[in-house]
């Protein structure tokens, strides 16, 4: 088993370790962009495990798109490497124009 795979197993969900479903914003709305597929797919089973409603793009482009054509998220999560758009203009852009909050990763 591989040691990232490990690490996600340790991550509580609501429903184990004597987690209560209240300490998760359960239905959290989370738009996810990542243009590396495994992590995006890791972010993503995790998000889903705290039951929050993902959308997921592997373009900053169509997460711009996603933004300005449907409701508001509660948070953005993005890679701000290897993107079709520089991912601190990215940031610049959600944060001024869409006034969602945005977490960064550099990996």
């Amino acid at each position: 088993m591989s040691e990232s795979k490990n690490l996600l197993e340790k991550i509580p969900s609501p429903e184990i370790n004597g987690y209560q479903s209240d300490q998760f914003p359960i239905g959290m709305q989370v738009l996810a962009i990542d243009a590396n597929i495994v992590c995006l797919t890791y972010l993503v089973t995790l998000l889903r495990k705290c039951q929050y409603q993902v959308t997921v793009t592997t373009k900053a482009a169509e997460a711009l798109e996603i933004l300005r054509t449907k409701k508001k998220f509660d948070i953005v999560l993005t890679d701000v490497v290897k993107l079709d758009i520089d991912g601190f203009k990215l940031l610049e852009i959600i944060s001024h124009e869409m006034g969602s909050p945005v977490v960064c990763e550099c990996l």
